[in-house]
């Protein structure tokens, strides 16, 4: 009896700590939205005729570098799509590898990834070598 009080009370306090996790997981997803759409949005309404000027793509850089505990999963996820410009992708790319030093060859293969260029096959993979050193 005392075993199984002793069970229940610790599986409680294990889905209290999970659910404080989820919690913690989904609200810090959703402060590094809002802080990388700010800069996505900033870039969007800095673009002239589809060209941005030095300082404000070397900003867009500089304000993605201000976010706390930003890494490379975020910059992934909420930069290269397709539903964003070349010149976001390309400032996720240099943000990349110039902020938090991911290696060339890896920022590229997420890219193509991302953006479904890259078709991975079960059987066969296929790759650049000069993509890749």
């Amino acid at each position: 009896m005392i075993l199984n009080e002793w069970l229940i009370k610790l599986s409680t306090f294990l889905l209290i700590m999970l659910q404080g996790w989820k919690a913690l997981y989904i609200s810090q997803h959703r402060r590094m939205a809002v802080a990388i759409s700010n800069v996505v949005e900033f870039v969007g309404s800095s673009l002239n005729n589809g060209s941005l000027e030095s300082e404000y793509y070397l900003k867009a850089i500089a304000d993605l570098a201000l976010i706390p505990d930003i890494g490379f999963l975020d910059v992934q996820f909420f930069l290269f799509s397709r539903n964003h410009s070349a010149i976001i992708n390309l400032i996720g790319l240099h943000y990349s590898i110039a902020s938090l030093h991911v290696l060339v060859s890896y920022v590229l293969l997420m890219i193509l990834l991302s953006l479904n260029m890259l078709r991975v096959e079960r059987t066969q993979h296929c790759f650049n070598s000069k993509l890749l050193k």
